[in-house]
């Protein structure tokens, strides 16, 4: 049995959908409900693929402007700080 988290009334959109499916999760709707479901080490993955990239992104905020120029750059850098993390 894998841990579930409520999404809501509403149906997830595609993207929101891909980003839960890509770490194995399964989504189903329960008496009016959404729901996503991922096996704990699917979990794990999930949010330290989701989180630490939007700590690099806070940090990388401190350091610079961000501006729509310079967005690859600063995805690139939250991205590398996310890899930097010895999170195992």
């Amino acid at each position: 049995m894998g841990q579930c988290r409520c999404v809501g009334r509403n149906r997830l959109t595609g993207k929101e959908a891909n980003g839960f499916l890509r770490f194995g999760g399964r989504i189903f709707k329960e008496r009016g409900w959404w729901y996503v479901e991922l096996s704990e080490p699917d979990l794990k993955r999930y949010f330290l693929n989701t989180f630490f990239p939007e700590v690099g992104h806070h940090i990388d905020c401190y350091r610079r402007y961000w501006s729509p120029a310079n967005g690859k750059q600063a995805e690139d850098t939250a991205d590398q700080y996310a890899a930097s993390i010895d999170y195992q």
